[in-house]
């Protein structure tokens, strides 16, 4: 299984019993949770006809086939009779995944809780489930094969925390647990934009990168 500790990770964020994986591909992340004991119902959906028939292959040789259903379609269209619980969004842009979920607002607002894993505009996705009435309740880092994944469990809340600009960014969760894997990433971040800087000939711009510089090296000191 390519990217399992991304993967694994995942599902262990899985809090309810309906889900619903969208783009799911092989549909290993709900084949996982289903194997621990996380759901007894899920939605594999894609929108593309090859993924959706390699999960039903995957889903029917592991016997999950009557917990585990594929659906063909776009974000969230598949699911107006299933209703999730959790709906799960991992491996997309950050900004397609804000998208996915304002497209479908009736199932979006249904949903108690949303496990998003975006590979880009991760401080985006972080103000966005705030602003539609989720609170970030654990947030997960992994490293696999080089590359960093942030993984984002929002729970629907009534009251949300305060978050400073700071949190947006990294990650308020994983800051205030002093996060290992956050501390790594933000050195190799902060190393990689030291060597650039002296390049940087447009004033507003070395400012800029100046001061995300100076905030990770806070950050990390504290970590």
């Amino acid at each position: 299984m390519k990217n399992k500790r991304r993967l694994t990770a995942i599902a262990a964020e899985i809090s309810f019993k309906r889900m619903a994986d969208i783009g799911s591909d092989h549909a290993y992340v709900p084949i996982l949770a289903a194997r621990r004991g996380r759901i007894t119902r899920a939605a594999a959906c894609d929108i593309n006809a090859a993924p959706l028939e390699r999960a039903a292959e995957n889903i029917g040789a592991c016997g999950l086939s009557e917990i585990i259903e594929t659906r063909s379609g776009f974000g969230l269209t598949p699911l107006f009779d299933f209703l999730p619980e959790t709906i799960v969004i991992a491996g997309m842009g950050g900004r397609l995944i804000i998208s996915i979920l304002s497209g479908e607002p009736e199932i979006t607002g249904g949903a108690l809780q949303l496990v998003l894993q975006p590979q880009r505009h991760v401080p985006e996705v972080r103000k966005y489930v705030r602003s539609i009435g989720f609170e970030i309740a654990n947030e997960v880092m992994v490293c696999e094969h080089g590359q960093y994944y942030f993984i984002l469990n929002c729970i629907r809340a009534d009251r949300l925390e305060e978050y400073s600009e700071t949190d947006y960014l990294y990650g308020k969760v994983l800051i205030n647990r002093r996060d290992p894997i956050l501390k790594q990433y933000l050195k190799e971040r902060a190393e990689k934009f030291l060597k650039i800087l002296p390049n940087i000939a447009n004033d507003t711009e070395y400012l800029r990168v100046s001061a995300m510089i100076n905030t990770m090296e806070d950050i990390i000191k504290c970590l």
